[in-house]
């Protein structure tokens, strides 16, 4: 892929767990690494589930290759948080496709 496609700067984060004063487990998320990819939204779609009204946005994400990424791991862009639902590698293991989720604003 030309360098030139991968023109957003993507945060990919990841969950670090602590306990508050009462032992609570609290999730908070911290940036793993902050990379030039190209994201891009495939689909919208709303859904009427327990008579309330829910949006989800779907999207790829294209980065170069990590080792480290998981399914665990949320990508920002902006000011939007997709979390990760699948991390596909090319066969040469040069590229990653990641197909995000997110809830529309």
């Amino acid at each position: 892929m030309q360098a030139g496609r991968l023109r957003h700067r993507l945060a990919i984060r990841q969950p670090t767990i602590s306990r508050n004063e009462v032992g609570e487990e609290i999730t908070t998320w911290a940036t793993l690494a902050t990379v030039w990819g190209r994201i891009e939204a495939l689909r919208g779609e709303e859904q009427l589930a327990a008579k309330q009204l829910t949006a989800e946005i779907v999207a790829r994400a294209t980065l170069r290759y990590r080792a480290d990424v998981t399914t665990d791991m949320r990508i920002q862009y902006d000011s939007s948080e997709y979390d990760i639902d699948a991390v596909l590698a090319d066969p040469l293991k040069t590229m990653l496709t990641l197909t995000l989720t997110a809830p529309a604003p």
